[in-house]
């Protein structure tokens, strides 16, 4: 079973990290493994970023008179509290406790992890990288 949480799959980093992943060169079974993975967690970061938007977005955020959504205003309460966008006023203290706890939502793929042996025959990563991918990979056994 792979898992995080939804505050590290939505990491840039981690998303190019996987794309690598994806994009790299196989010669070994473990190839329709791989692509399995990447493609749910590309999937899983879809998902996550819709539910974003219907939970937390719609309900929090103050449109413009276009109907988009606007980053904070400079000194506003929402500026204040670090909100990605400016927030309906009197629900900013609502809008961070939600963001904070939608970054905690697990993430799960019914997926068998991958051996680091695999990671190294294919790639070359950066410590970086590799803290990325560290959900993928199985526990190494002693």
């Amino acid at each position: 079973m792979i898992k995080t949480q939804y505050d590290h799959l939505g990491k840039l980093n981690t998303q190019q990290t996987i794309q690598k992943l994806a994009n790299s060169t196989f010669k070994t079974p473990v190839a329709f493994q791989i692509k399995s993975i990447t493609k749910a967690v590309r999937d899983g970061f879809f998902k996550m970023r819709d539910d974003y938007k219907k939970d937390i977005e719609e309900k929090y955020a103050a449109k413009n008179a276009e109907g988009k959504f606007e980053p904070p205003a400079h000194g506003s309460k929402s500026e204040e509290l670090q909100l990605p966008f400016n927030c309906q006023a009197g629900l900013e203290g609502d809008a961070k406790g939600a963001i904070e706890a939608f970054n905690k939502t697990e993430f799960k793929l019914d997926r068998k992890k991958i051996k680091a042996e695999v990671l190294f025959e294919v790639n070359e990563w950066s410590p970086r990288e590799l803290e990325a991918l560290e959900f993928l990979v199985e526990e190494p056994t002693e």
